[in-house]
């Protein structure tokens, strides 16, 4: 079947199975849609649709996985940089990274042509793949515990940077609309208002943007490399800032290249650090003046530091923010040793189990552990990387919140609240992944060509 044809059957699916799955469109620019109890833009649905009926996976591949706003440009550029750094030294003048945004020299699995396209076809091994993908809803052939070789690395950041800096994209992508389409869009309408950042704080804390919640995204890569640390390689923004080169070796040797003597001497790993520098990619021409398809590329480039979240939150507000995150980590961490997930995922797969034959289940040693002892762990992993003060330091500043919703409110237009993918799976035949209805439907009729 021809790639067109075959995206315009994705598309079909799409269409059809997104208007039963929950949506939300307070978070301009995309209108999102929950899938395996995480929210995406409607728009790369049948991308995700793709990656899990027809992409294939080589043992050489690298997935650079991270909640959006996290350090994924940086992440991009260093990874490039390490594994083609033999045709492309770092101090070349015609390095692709001099003269294409990172976003150009790696590409999004579930970008709706990356797979049916041929993009990720076409590219010569090692290839270095991204996604905004949870593990959980990883293609079954790509999952670490699938035994297809490929190595899974994932940046995460502080919650409170990434939505600062989510709610900055936003709005210069609203802009951007704004200013193409003039007073009517592609349907008609106008481009929809930016939201304020009282109200992006409000729905982050409710898990309701890209990728969302973003604690549930961490966790997801977190618990997969506590299992699979030769396959998933965790790594945090923050530590990234305080010693790039240390943490250029640690991913080039993670991703099977590590740097030679000869490199070393040679300052390989300190001249891709300065390649790939904030200042320097955004100083670049290609940065500076070039395009994506929807923003600016200079867009993609701001401060890249950390704690700038003080400049747009409030204590109170940093502190709530700290709280939900916390609470969550530490109740995943109980219920795993219970053998389940938190409300909003208690159907999901566990890591290591996509719904086919490539991802056998994981061993979880975790498991046999005392509640506290996995508490602990995943507090000083998962809570303390994105920046959580200790309870004890809250006081009153606690705020009661809800698991899903604070408020309780089912907003209009919207679908009633479903107790996560439990309610997915009843819209599917039995027996297809419940995390999807989207991708179970691809993969059924992928099964019965």
């Amino acid at each position: 079947m021809a790639a067109s044809a075959v995206y315009d059957d994705d598309m079909a699916v799409s269409e059809l199975v997104t208007s039963s799955l929950p949506m939300e469109t307070r978070f301009p620019p995309f209108q999102l849609r929950q899938l395996g109890g995480f929210w995406f833009p409607e728009a790369i649905l049948p991308g995700v649709t793709a990656a899990h009926a027809r992409f294939e996976p080589r043992p050489s591949d690298v997935f650079l996985a991270s909640f959006p706003k996290s350090g994924t440009t940086w992440m991009k550029a260093l990874a490039f940089a390490v594994a083609h750094r033999a045709d492309h030294p770092p101090r070349s003048p015609g390095h692709p990274l001099r003269h294409r945004n990172p976003h150009d020299c790696v590409k999004f699995l579930e970008e709706p042509l990356a797979v049916d396209g041929g993009m990720l076809a076409a590219l010569p091994s090692p290839r270095v793949i991204a996604t905004h993908l949870p593990y959980s809803l990883l293609p079954g052939r790509v999952v670490a515990g699938g035994g297809s070789g490929v190595r899974i690395v994932y940046i995460c950041r502080d919650p409170k940077d990434a939505l600062v800096s989510t709610w900055l994209f936003a709005k210069k992508v609203v802009a951007a609309a704004a200013a193409r389409d003039g007073d009517d869009g592609d349907d008609g309408k106008p481009p929809p208002p930016p939201t304020t950042f009282e109200e992006a704080f409000e729905l982050f804390c409710d898990g309701r943007c890209t990728a969302g919640p973003q604690w549930r995204h961490v966790a997801d890569y977190w618990e997969a490399n506590q299992k699979l640390p030769d396959k998933v390689l965790f790594l945090r923004y923050e530590e990234m800032l305080m010693d790039p080169v240390a943490n250029v070796r640690k991913l080039a040797e993670f991703m099977g290249c590590a740097f030679s003597g000869e490199e070393e001497a040679a300052g390989v790993a300190r001249d891709i650090v300065d390649l790939c520098s904030i200042d320097a990619l955004k100083n670049m021409e290609v940065n500076k003046n070039g395009t994506q398809e929807y923003v600016k590329n200079e867009s993609f480039f701001r401060k890249g530091v950390a704690g700038d979240w003080s400049n747009y939150m409030t204590p109170a507000m940093a502190k709530r923010l700290d709280m939900i995150v916390e609470e969550a980590v530490q109740g995943r961490a109980e219920a795993t040793t219970a053998g389940r997930t938190e409300p909003g995922g208690a159907e999901d797969p566990a890591p290591g189990v996509a719904g086919d034959p490539a991802a056998p289940a994981a061993e979880d040693p975790a498991a046999s552990e005392a509640p506290d002892a996995v508490g602990a762990a995943c507090g000083s992993g998962v809570a303390a990387t994105c920046g959580v003060a200790k309870r004890e330091e809250l006081g009153d500043a606690v705020v009661e919140l809800g698991a899903e919703d604070p408020e309780g409110v089912q907003r209009a237009g919207e679908s009633p609240p479903r107790d996560g993918c439990e309610a997915d799976r009843a819209e599917v035949d039995a027996g297809v992944r419940c995390a999807a209805p989207l991708l179970s439907v691809a993969v059924a009729g992928e099964a019965g060509a």
